[in-house]
């Protein structure tokens, strides 16, 4: 709860004198209303202006007893007869020479070309305010008419009803001023809330001030939680709060307090000063809006061209890495392969040398053979001729001779045949088994530079791998930095940019257009007992507080 010190100023002498200001002049009562001929209607011509000050006079604790509209007809054309439209009871001009008629509501008066004042009286139920007034002693709540002369901490407070404020609809901002001049040798240690304590030398003057219904009706953010469980009040813990009540606590001695006084107003809320434009906001509030909008669909479109970059790299990469995976293979598979040549080579040359060598072997072994044969043939025929030219039948030495030297001959041709086919076999053979020799020594060498084709391409694949995964890896982080950067976009479009055109849109500009309904329906409520057409109307009203213990 706020509290106001006292501040040093002027003495003021009485209440009355700073809020005249406000009420203008017509406060009197008496007069006697005299009904003339109806040939004034004829003549009547709608007043220009019509001021009202509607005095309510209430008890102690703000129950009305009395509420008497004081009425002040302009007539600077000094026109004859006046038109009024009202709804007062009783209606009794100030001047003894102003007469009236009365048809319904219609009031026809007769001026003499002056301006006309008269009172009347109506119904607490056409009041659009009311004021109550509560009363604590030492934290215990008491009937004001019990206070008189107690002491102790006395806590006083008004509270104020906005009795158009209904139904949702803008109520009309009445604006409530009150003023209490406290007597020092009476209360002591003043402070209030809402209010401001004035020192005026022997007495001490509150002047508090009070807007009820328009903190619910503008429903400003904060603003909520600024009333009581009796939907008043406005200590909301520093939040910002339209007032509804004022709060006066004090150390009484011989409690005694006079009667306070509180002007309601329409037109104490200045219509012009509250309006504002926001044509250039609204183009900029639209602009923002747009620029995001663009900002996050170019943002998803990054996000989306980058997820396809990765995937794309992805799969490079993956059909890289089988790449690789199958050269090596290739490799090790021509590896083996030009493994296998080389071996067949080196045998198919072992074989050809072989044959070649065993060839000849045989071949010096033919020579041989045919040395034997001529040398079994010289025996044989030296075994022949010895039994052919001997006398007489061969001896038995002579024929075993001779068979002897046959078999030695018939074993050299045999041997000598079987050295010669052996040979020529060996060295067909031989000859059949150069060429692939050397075919598979060519094939050797072609099959090593495979083997060293093989074994570079498995090793760039290899590379070609190792890098597409870098890549994989890179367009990975861009499409994850794309899309969080997109999600961001968003998060702060939706978050950020969008509830703030929100709030625009919906808060600041429906604050704006609660505020000019505000005003309207002030400059809209210009009477209260009723206005005739053509005539211009103001109206406000004074609420008299009764005193407790004066004398």
């Amino acid at each position: 709860m706020m509290r106001n010190k006292k501040v040093q100023t002027r003495p003021l002498a009485i209440v009355t004198a700073v809020l005249a200001i406000c009420l203008g002049a017509g406060l009197c009562f008496g007069g006697t209303g005299v009904a003339e001929e109806r040939s004034l209607a004829d003549r009547a011509i709608a007043a220009e202006q019509k001021s009202e000050t509607v005095t309510v006079a209430t008890q102690a604790d703000g129950a009305v007893e009395e509420v008497r509209d004081a009425v002040t007809l302009a007539n600077p054309d000094k026109q004859d007869v006046l038109l009024d439209v009202s709804d007062l009871a009783d209606p009794v001009s100030s001047d003894q020479n102003a007469t009236f008629e009365r048809e319904g509501n219609r009031v026809y008066w007769k001026t003499s070309g002056e301006d006309v004042s008269y009172q009347g009286t109506a119904d607490e139920a056409d009041l659009p305010f009311s004021i109550e007034v509560t009363y604590q002693l030492d934290d215990k709540s008491i009937d004001p008419d019990k206070l008189a002369g107690k002491s102790g901490h006395i806590a006083i407070r008004y509270d104020y009803r906005n009795l158009t404020a209904v139904d949702g609809k803008p109520p009309i901002p009445l604006v409530a001023l009150t003023a209490l001049v406290l007597d020092d040798d009476v209360f002591a240690n003043v402070e209030t809330t809402n209010a401001r304590v004035i020192d005026m030398g022997d007495t001490t003057m509150v002047a508090g001030y009070a807007a009820p219904g328009l903190q619910e009706y503008l429903d400003i953010d904060g603003l909520g939680d600024a009333r009581d469980e009796n939907g008043a009040g406005n200590d909301s813990d520093g939040d910002f709060a339209i007032p509804e009540y004022v709060e006066i606590e004090a150390d009484v001695t011989e409690f005694k307090l006079d009667s306070s006084l509180t002007v309601v107003s329409s037109d104490l809320l200045d219509g012009e000063a509250i309006e504002f434009d926001t044509s250039d906001l609204d183009d900029s509030m639209t602009a923002l809006s747009d620029g995001m909008d663009q900002l996050v669909s170019g943002s998803q479109e990054l996000s989306g061209g980058a997820g396809q970059l990765s995937e794309g790299a992805a799969a490079l990469a993956t059909g890289a890495g089988d790449a690789a995976t199958g050269a090596e293979a290739l490799a090790q598979a021509i590896g083996m392969y030009a493994d296998g040549v080389a071996q067949a080579s080196t045998g198919a040359a072992q074989l050809y040398d072989g044959l070649t060598a065993q060839a000849q072997e045989y071949g010096a072994a033919g020579e041989q053979a045919t040395a034997a044969v001529t040398e079994a043939q010289t025996a044989y025929e030296a075994a022949l001729a010895a039994v052919a030219d001997g006398p007489g039948q061969p001896t038995e030495d002579e024929i075993a001779a001779l068979k002897t030297a046959v078999d030695q001959l018939k074993k050299a041709a045999a041997a000598q045949a079987s050295a010669r086919g052996a040979s020529q076999a060996l060295a067909g053979a031989a000859e059949s088994a150069k060429p692939l020799s050397d075919g598979l020594a060519s094939l050797d060498a072609s099959s090593g530079q495979i083997k060293v084709g093989a074994s570079n391409l498995s090793s760039g694949l290899g590379t070609l791998s190792d890098s597409t995964e870098a890549l994989a890896s890179g367009a990975s982080q861009v499409a994850s930095g794309t899309s969080q950067l997109s999600s961001g976009i968003s998060q702060y479009n939706e978050q950020g940019i969008q509830e703030l055109v929100g709030y625009y849109e919906n808060d600041l500009l429906g604050l704006r257009d609660r505020l000019h309904n505000l005003t309207q329906a002030g400059k809209d409520y210009d009477t209260f007992s009723g206005l005739a057409e053509g005539t211009e109307g103001s109206v406000r009203f004074l609420f008299e507080v009764a005193a407790i213990g004066m004398e």
